[in-house]
């Protein structure tokens, strides 16, 4: 405060002497804005000899500090909040995507092709309170209420301007827990808890994990760095997930048994960094269903049925998953290079295999003699998925361009189709393809995306799983592409 009052002394000051008053006495100016003015004022106080160098960034300090308590003081927050912060991202897209049919769900070769253009929007605000004794709570709103996308299409609404698609809805809202106070080096400030419906916490690629996926359920996450001499270390540490699947009531609904259905993760995160910007990164993963609700009593067939219960292309049964994602970060060229991989097996792929051959057979809503012959006659359980691709470039700050792409396959019994990427492989299982995406930061939160993604069958006669949008090409895809041009700013 005795700076403040010396600065505005000062000022009248230096106000009142020669020169600075102006010529014309009777001229009134708007003023500056406040920021501004005060820092020219303070800049011609030093001018001036009024104020020392050291004295005026003093003030300016004191100023800014005031100001900034001022402006908090006008939102009304309890005092047991000890810190705000808000965060949100909106994108605009163009998306091209075409399809051919193989075979339809009753097995009759129908090839068809169907094309679809659209323009969608992305919005997703939140919000992060942080509270006294290490504990924090985030919620999230964001556009659509599908889980897979966040994406809302343009005029999709009945009439110009129409908004019954443009509805928000709660993507993330979840509490965190961050010992720091138990007195026990090996967990404060180490172990992280999620509790709610939080993001997904493992390390992994979208061949298991659709990005927009926020599960419901419990993780916990803990991590140690051990020094190796100068620029040489490792960080080890777990990720564990409880992960609520599905429920239902515990009366029977829809013809399924009630229940609960949960799936478990198990996660060794190690990290050796052999220099500040070089590293391999290995994650070993186990995935395991737990309950046996409807979903899991449901056999998997990779076609769709029009009796409930009977298969279904979304279901959770026989899945023991083994998921290994690896990469190695280096610079080549004053860029970083990203070389990565991805492998996952079903340990339960030849039950779950099983599983479809005898729906199919002993279900007459399957008319589907072509998969049945053509499963029972491939000799290979389908339980393999893998990835392999590189990224170079960077993205942090204004003027940053990254470039990659990869190639992979998906075996028809290998992973949870209900969980991976719906767009790149269209949900697809029994499917092989690529993808190519190059990015440009215009400026510091502002960039530009452009991504094209190309797959096919894997095995023809298979079924590929999830069906493709209803308004394109329903049954078993034998070719998919996907174009995508974005704009994103983030706030």
């Amino acid at each position: 405060m005795k700076k403040m009052l010396m600065a505005m002394v000062a000022a009248g000051a230096l106000m009142c002497s020669p020169g600075v008053l102006m010529a014309d006495q009777g001229t009134a100016t708007a003023p500056a804005a406040s920021g501004q003015d005060d820092g020219a004022l303070l800049n011609a106080l030093v001018k001036k000899g009024v104020l020392s160098s050291k004295e005026a960034d003093e003030i300016s300090a004191d100023m800014a500090k005031q100001e900034s308590t001022s402006a908090a003081s006008k939102i009304g927050l309890g005092s047991y909040v000890q810190k705000l912060t808000i965060f949100g991202d909106l994108r605009a897209r163009y998306e091209y995507r075409s399809g051919t049919s193989q075979l339809t769900d009753a097995g009759a070769v129908n090839e068809q092709t169907r094309v679809r253009n659209r323009a969608r929007y992305r919005l997703r605000v939140g919000a992060t309170e942080q509270f006294a004794d290490d504990f924090s709570a985030t919620v999230r709103v964001e556009t659509s209420s599908s889980a897979q996308s966040t994406n809302v299409t343009m005029a999709d609404d009945a009439g110009v301007g129409g908004k019954a698609s443009d509805a928000v809805y709660i993507g993330q809202a979840f509490l965190t827990w961050t010992p720091s106070k138990s007195g026990m080096d090996v967990i404060d400030k180490h172990i992280t808890i999620n509790v709610g419906k939080m993001p997904q916490p493992f390390v992994a690629s979208n061949m298991i994990w659709d990005d927009d996926i926020n599960p419901d359920g419990i993780s916990e996450k803990g991590t140690w760095k051990i020094e190796d001499g100068k620029d040489n270390y490792w960080t080890v540490g777990f990720t564990t997930a409880q992960i609520v699947y599905q429920t239902r009531d515990d009366l029977t609904q829809s013809g399924f048994a009630g229940g609960w259905e949960g799936l478990l993760g198990w996660q060794a995160n190690v990290r050796y960094n052999w220099e500040k910007s070089s590293y391999v990164d290995v994650n070993p993963t186990i995935y395991n269903y737990v309950g046996k609700n409807g979903n899991n009593n449901v056999k998997f067939t990779g076609q769709t049925s029009n009796l409930t219960g009977a298969g279904t292309t979304t279901t959770a049964n026989d899945l023991l998953v083994f998921d290994a994602p690896i990469s190695v970060v280096f610079p080549v060229w004053k860029h970083s290079l990203k070389l990565f991989s991805d492998t996952a097996y079903n340990f339960e792929a030849g039950a779950r295999k099983q599983g479809a051959i005898d729906t199919m057979t002993y279900n007459a809503t399957f008319a589907a003699p072509t998969y049945v012959t053509n499963l029972k006659a491939d000799h290979n359980n389908e339980a393999t998925a893998w990835r392999v691709g590189s990224e170079y470039g960077e993205s942090k700050k204004k003027g940053d361009w990254l470039f990659g792409g990869w190639y992979g396959q998906t075996g028809l019994f290998s992973v949870d189709n209900d969980l991976n990427d719906s767009d790149l492989m269209d949900n697809r299982v029994n499917f092989a393809g690529f993808d190519l995406y190059a990015q440009y930061l215009i400026t510091d939160n502002v960039s530009a995306k452009v991504n094209y993604a190309q797959s096919s069958m894997l095995k023809s006669g298979l079924p590929t799983g999830d069906s493709f949008s209803a308004d394109t090409v329903s049954g078993s895809l034998k070719d998919y592409r996907l174009f995508q041009a974005d704009l994103s700013v983030k706030f």
